[in-house]
């Protein structure tokens, strides 16, 4: 879809070397978002809801959580792993897989700053 911002970024996007699926692309959030270890899962074709995505993608999916969850750990130690999908903002099916680092604030208070890019310094 030519006024989609996510296809507009999927159409210049080089995948993450490991982290290339069939039916989704995983790119890291931008560094304005202070969040290290922040991603999209998007659909890589444009869908606008859940039923729209065949079987299979979800399953990918499934694979594409477990596998990104783990590098998160792995590399940034989080406290906490979000996942979210609000899909107001940008009309393309899409998840935030959001890792927390400080105690406070928690959930959608956390959520609602990392997704405005509000997040202080760590």
């Amino acid at each position: 879809m030519i006024d989609c911002k996510i296809c507009k970024i999927h159409s210049t996007f080089e995948p993450i070397p490991g982290l290339q699926f069939e039916n989704w692309i995983v790119r890291p959030a931008e560094l304005e978002k202070n969040c290290p270890g922040y991603y999209y899962i998007e659909a890589s074709g444009h869908s606008t809801s859940y039923i729209e995505v065949n079987e299979e993608a979800w399953k990918e999916y499934g694979k594409i959580i477990h596998s990104l969850t783990g590098l998160i750990y792995q590399n940034y130690s989080p406290l906490k792993i979000y996942t979210v999908s609000i899909a107001e903002m940008v009309p393309h099916l899409h998840f935030h897989m959001v890792p927390r680092y400080t105690p406070s604030p928690t959930g959608m208070e956390y959520l609602s700053l990392a997704i405005k890019g509000e997040l202080p310094p760590l």
